[in-house]
C-alpha cells in the first residue's frame, strides 16, 4: 500500500513541506535559513550539495558572452556582469568603517578591514599589522608582501604531475593541459591556451593589429591589463604601497624590490662557499659555476666552459657546432631557443611588448626593461669584489674593475 502525503515523517517547522528523507528536509529548510554551504568563487551560485557546486564549476570553463570593457571579467549571465561592473568599475563605496575613512564597494571587505581595529582577525601577521579571518589570505599576505614562503593550502593536486592548487576550478583548467583539451587555439600556428585573453594577446603578433591603445601615446597591447598598467604613467596613479614605508609605486614588483633593497625582505639564496646572496635562484647558480673548478662539472672541449649542469653544456656547445634548432622564417637569424625567436622576430614586426609603466619606455626584449626599471627602483644588484662601487649594470660592473682596478695595479707595480 503506498504511503500518503500525510504519512511522511520529516515536516518542516516553518511551512507545510514534510518528506520521506531526511536529507531532503535539510536541503529544504535552507530556503528558510538562506545556510547555502557550498558557494562559487566565480560568481554568486551558491548551493546546499557539494556536487551540485562541482557541476555549476564547469560553466566558467565555457565561453562566456558577457564580457567587461574594462577588464578581463567575463560571464555567462548579464545580470552577473551588471553586478561586476557595479562592484569594481564605480566610484560609488557606500560601506564606510567608522573608525578610519576607509570604505568599500562590498560589506563583506569592511567587516574584515573592522577586524584591524577591533583586533578579532583570527589570523595576524608577525611582520605588520596586517590580520584576516581567512589562514589562507594570511599566507598569501606574507607571501606578497613579505617575501615569506609560508605554505599556501593548494589541498588539490594534479594525478599527472607536480602541479597543486587551492581552488578545484584551477585543477580542472590545468589538467586540461594533459588531456590535450586546449579550448583555444591559434589558427596560424601550433599555439594554444586555456584563456581566450591570452589567445587574443597571442594574436597580435600575427596580425600586428593592436586592441588596447592609448589615447595618449603611441602604445599598444593585446592585454586589457597591460594596458590598465601603462595608463598609469599617465595619471600617476600607484596602487601598490609599501607595508613598511610610504613607498608606493605603479606596480607590484616595484614595492617588492624596493622591499628586497631598503628592508631587506626576503629568504635570499645564499651560496654555500662564500658569502655571495641573491634573491634570484637562477643567479646564485650561474655564481656556483666559480666555485666548480676541482668537482664535479661538466667541462668543454673546445673552451675553459663549465658548466653545473650537462644541460647547459649541451646549449654551450651549439656555440661550436653551429647547429641551431630554431631559425627565422624572414631572415638567416637562428637560436638554441624557441623564445628567443619569437623575441627576434619582433625586430621584424616592430612589436615592443615590454613596455615601463613608470615613464613609457618600451623595448622588445624582458631583460632590457627589468634593466631599466632599476632607474626607478634604486636597485644595485651589482657589486665590486675589491671595492664598495655598485651597480644597477653588469657591463658598467665589468668597466669600473677594467678601469679602476686595473689602474692601480698597474700603479701598485711601478
Amino acid at each position: 500500500k503506498r504511503a500518503r502525503r500525510s504519512d511522511k515523517p520529516f515536516k518542516c517547522g516553518e511551512c507545510s513541506y514534510s518528506t520521506f528523507r531526511k536529507g531532503d528536509l535539510a536541503r529544504h529548510e535552507v530556503k528558510h535559513t538562506g545556510d547555502l554551504p557550498f558557494k562559487c568563487d566565480e560568481c554568486s551560485y551558491s548551493t546546499v550539495r557539494k556536487s551540485d557546486l562541482e557541476k555549476h564549476g564547469i560553466v566558467h570553463m565555457q565561453t562566456k558572452p558577457f564580457a567587461c570593457e574594462q577588464c578581463e571579467y567575463s560571464t555567462l549571465k548579464k545580470g552577473e556582469l551588471v553586478k561586476h561592473i557595479k562592484e569594481k568599475h564605480t566610484e560609488e563605496k557606500p560601506f564606510t568603517c567608522d573608525q578610519c575613512d576607509y570604505s568599500t564597494r562590498r560589506e563583506s571587505h569592511l567587516v574584515s578591514h573592522k577586524t584591524r581595529h577591533t583586533g578579532d582577525a583570527p589570523f595576524k601577521c608577525d611582520d605588520c599589522s596586517y590580520g584576516t579571518l581567512r589562514k589562507a589570505n594570511l599566507a598569501r599576505h606574507k607571501l606578497r608582501i613579505h617575501m615569506d614562503p609560508t605554505p599556501v593550502d593548494k589541498s588539490f593536486k594534479c594525478t599527472e604531475c607536480s602541479y597543486s592548487t587551492g581552488r578545484k576550478r584551477e585543477l580542472a583548467r590545468h589538467k586540461l593541459i594533459h588531456t590535450g583539451n586546449i579550448p583555444y587555439k591559434c589558427d596560424q600556428c601550433d599555439y594554444g591556451t586555456l584563456r581566450k585573453s591570452d589567445l587574443d594577446a597571442h594574436m597580435v603578433r600575427h596580425t600586428g593589429i593592436m586592441p588596447f591603445k592609448c589615447n595618449e601615446c603611441d602604445y599598444g597591447t593585446g592585454r586589457r591589463i597591460d594596458f590598465k598598467r601603462h595608463l598609469r604613467t599617465h595619471t600617476g596613479e600607484k596602487p601598490f604601497k609599501c607595508g613598511m614605508c610610504d613607498f608606493r609605486a605603479a606596480m607590484k614588483c616595484n614595492v617588492l624590490r624596493h622591499q628586497q633593497k631598503m628592508h631587506k625582505v626576503g629568504q635570499p639564496f645564499k651560496c654555500e662557499e662564500c658569502s655571495y646572496t641573491s634573491y634570484r635562484k637562477q643567479d646564485l647558480d650561474r655564481h656556483k659555476v666559480r666555485h666548480a673548478t676541482g668537482k664535479v662539472s661538466f667541462k668543454c672541449a673546445e673552451c675553459n666552459y663549465v658548466a653545473l649542469k650537462k644541460s647547459d653544456l649541451d646549449k654551450h656547445m651549439v656555440m661550436h657546432t653551429g647547429d641551431l634548432p630554431y631559425k627565422c622564417d624572414q631572415c638567416n637569424y637562428s637560436s638554441m631557443k624557441k623564445s628567443e625567436i619569437t623575441r627576434h622576430k619582433f625586430q621584424h614586426t616592430g612589436v615592443k611588448p615590454y613596455r615601463c609603466d613608470v615613464c613609457g619606455y618600451q623595448t622588445a626584449r624582458a631583460g632590457d626593461l627589468r634593466r631599466h626599471e632599476r632607474t626607478h627602483t634604486g636597485e644595485k644588484p651589482y657589486m665590486c669584489g675589491v671595492c664598495d662601487f655598485r651597480t644597477a649594470d653588469k657591463s658598467t660592473l665589468s668597466k669600473h674593475t677594467a678601469i679602476i682596478h686595473r689602474a692601480n695595479k698597474e700603479d701598485g707595480a711601478s
